[in-house]
């Protein structure tokens, strides 16, 4: 029997395989694995559609950077080194990633986000996410980033003083006095 119904299963006129025969219709292995793996695509594209929905989940949690395989938003450079990688996530959900803390806040300043707009940065040893509006950032040429903005972040302020040893070489900011700082970086 095929298909559970009561119609016999025999050999396709052909004779290339098995056809089930309902009301003098025949349908042949081919024909039968063509519906059925159309069915199957088109089930798994519904079920993936319907998470992909724009408005039906947003992204929580710490923002996921896919390290050698995604690209600076800003600058199109490769994002690999976790310490300097920074991210912000729109209140659509869409994240924003960048290799080097300098062009998240660049490019802050060049599109203005909207103002719920979070933002993330790695504390430079630990490589844990912060939250970059209350984070503290150590900024030096001594500091080699990705795009050499020269900006590095802490958890602490104290954290951010041992990033560079010579205090010399080193301003200690938060996050709103970050953009003045790059800008007289130049």
């Amino acid at each position: 029997m095929f298909w559970g119904c009561d119609d016999p299963v025999r050999r396709s006129p052909d004779g290339g395989g098995l056809a089930a025969e309902k009301g003098g219709e025949m349908i042949s292995r081919r024909g039968f694995l063509a519906v059925a793996g159309a069915g199957a695509v088109v089930s798994i594209a519904g079920v993936t559609g319907i998470q992909l929905l724009p408005g039906e989940s947003k992204a929580t949690g710490d923002p996921v950077i896919r390290y050698g395989q995604e690209n600076c938003a800003r600058c199109r450079m490769t994002i690999s080194d976790v310490r300097f990688a920074s991210a912000w996530r729109e209140p659509s959900g869409k994240e924003v990633h960048f290799d080097d803390i300098g062009c998240m806040v660049l490019l802050r300043g060049e599109q203005t986000p909207a103002e719920t707009t979070r933002f993330w940065v790695h504390d430079y040893s630990t490589e844990a996410w912060l939250d970059a509006p209350t984070a503290a950032y150590a900024v030096s040429e001594a500091i080699r980033t990705p795009m050499s903005h020269g900006v590095a972040a802490s958890a602490t302020l104290e954290g951010a003083r041992r990033i560079v040893k010579d205090s010399n070489r080193v301003q200690i900011t938060r996050w709103e006095g970050l953009a003045p700082s790059l800008e007289r970086r130049g």
